[in-house]
């Protein structure tokens, strides 16, 4: 452990060292977010590793370092700290499969959110802590959180209101209440098209078909997956693009047209490889 980091973390930092020791955790800070688009989250900042395995390796050099910062951060006078990481670590630990370090880190999120007394940053701490629990499969629990977050949106803030209801509709689809969840993506395509968000559209879009694959209409699922593949070749996002190849691949395996589906299959994988991002292929 860096030895600032050490002093920080076991609280025995001189005062003299306290901007030395933010600037320490600001430049970690840096770091994570800059490695977040490339795990398949939006970017925030500049890059600064040039692959997934780049980003990685750093995450997992850092990672022990950045939990005990995320902590201790609110106890020790820097919560913003303790939520910005909680916000921006959540793609490297569901790619890593620390589901429950997740939940953790979130929850020290939250904890900090509310030391803020940041309603911005409460509602985001509850909605990361949601999807951690959904990882974790603990639905009642992550429902409870994204339900939270979503009444506590400023109305007019119609993005983030879709985002949070697009988050409850995925857990009522794992829940197997099928209905519902396609009933609530079809109100979140209609303020994605009125806002001109075209990337959380085609995400829309790929979930409605995951949908409709779960409700066996699989022409119907073919036909959202596309619409997602379109849209999101359109915006460049190629990972994202892999994804909706690869739920079109299985829709198309469905009805019984398996040239198609491995031509669908073989394009995900191709794009995966491109980015040489082994971890992040399908695994249809």
């Amino acid at each position: 452990m860096h030895d600032l980091l050490r002093l920080y973390t076991t609280e025995q930092a001189p005062t003299d060292d306290g901007p030395a020791i933010v600037r320490l955790l600001r430049r970690y800070c840096g770091h994570v977010r800059a490695a977040v688009p490339l795990l398949g989250g939006p970017a925030i900042a500049p890059p600064r590793f040039e692959t997934v395995r780049q980003a990685m390796a750093w995450l997992d050099e850092k990672r022990d370092n950045l939990f005990a910062v995320a902590a201790r951060a609110d106890a020790l006078g820097h919560p913003a700290i303790a939520v910005e990481l909680a916000a921006c670590l959540g793609m490297y630990l569901i790619r890593s499969r620390r589901v429950d370090a997740w939940i953790t880190l979130a929850g020290h999120g939250l904890a900090a959110a509310r030391q803020l007394d940041a309603r911005a940053a409460q509602q985001n701490m509850h909605a990361e802590l949601g999807l951690a629990l959904r990882h974790a499969r603990r639905f009642p629990e992550a429902l409870e959180h994204q339900q939270r977050a979503l009444g506590a949106r400023n109305l007019g803030d119609l993005r983030a209101q879709a985002l949070n209801r697009g988050n409850i509709a995925i857990i009522r689809r794992r829940r197997g209440e099928l209905a519902e969840a396609e009933a609530a993506y079809a109100s979140i395509v209609r303020i994605f098209e009125e806002l001109g968000e075209t990337h959380q559209l085609a995400t829309t879009w790929n979930n409605i078909g995951v949908v409709q694959r779960d409700l066996g209409r699989f022409t119907e699922a073919v036909h959202s997956h596309r619409k997602a593949r379109d849209l999101l070749r359109e915006e460049g996002d190629v990972r994202s693009e892999a994804y909706a190849l690869d739920n079109l691949g299985i829709a198309l395996g469905e009805l019984h047209r398996p040239d198609e589906a491995e031509n669908a299959h073989i394009e995900a994988r191709t794009l995966f490889l491109a980015m040489d991002d082994l971890e992040g292929q399908p695994r249809s």
